[in-house]
């Protein structure tokens, strides 16, 4: 049976303030947005207000009690720019030498699409267990990857072994995904359907969800 800890008991250890995370995500995110598009300084007002939840949610100063982190929206405003942003800064934090940073981050950590992680599970499941035991894991399009895959005639989903997994061992948790929610209460979700009760309603208790609404990231002017 699941035992629950305390938030201070499950959370990764990142010593840095809040307000310094927010700065220099929001440096990383600029970062990725000119590598991206070209684009210098552009970043919206609903950006800055993720990038202020996720240093919250990153920071020894953390006032938010889940685990895991979903970001969900429509195709090319953002989450995966922003994931990559977040993924550069604890990267940064852990290997940055000299100065106030210096050893900042100790965990292990990952960045890998839901296709690779699937691909993992059927031709390297040593490194499949690897990924799926890293303390933090940056999960990039959740609901893009194929639902089932046969194995000798058994039906398996990498994608619910993962997740069930995680939970179970209550481990930190970034994803990004366009599956659309449920229009309404009678209405099943597309997290519902392709991964069943059991898996919703846990991403239900497990994530701060971060909603995207921009138009298009490539298409800014």
């Amino acid at each position: 049976q699941l035992v629950k800890k305390t938030i201070r008991e499950t959370r990764y250890k990142i010593r840095v303030k809040e307000d310094t995370l927010r700065k220099e995500l929001t440096n990383s995110f600029k970062k990725m947005v000119y590598e991206t598009c070209g684009k210098k300084d552009s970043i919206t007002p609903s950006q800055r207000l993720t990038i202020a939840m996720l240093s919250n949610w990153l920071s020894v100063d953390c006032t938010d009690g889940h685990r895991w982190v979903i970001m969900m929206g429509g195709i090319g405003n953002g989450k995966t720019t922003m994931l990559d942003a977040t993924h550069y800064l604890v990267h940064w934090l852990s290997t940055v030498d000299g100065g106030q940073y210096r050893k900042a981050v100790n965990m292990s950590y990952v960045k890998i699409t839901a296709n690779e992680l699937v691909d993992l599970y059927k031709d390297n499941k040593s490194d499949y267990n690897i990924v799926k035991n890293t303390h933090m894991v940056f999960l990039d399009d959740l609901g893009t990857e194929p639902i089932f895959r046969l194995d000798y005639g058994n039906q398996e989903s990498p994608i619910v072994d993962f997740l069930l997994y995680r939970y179970n061992h209550q481990l930190p948790l970034v994803m990004t995904s366009n599956l659309p929610s449920a229009s309404s209460k009678n209405e099943p979700s597309q997290f519902e359907i392709r991964y069943g009760k059991r898996v919703r309603d846990r991403l239900n208790e497990m994530c701060m969800l971060v909603k995207f609404e921009d138009k298009s990231f490539r298409g800014m002017k």
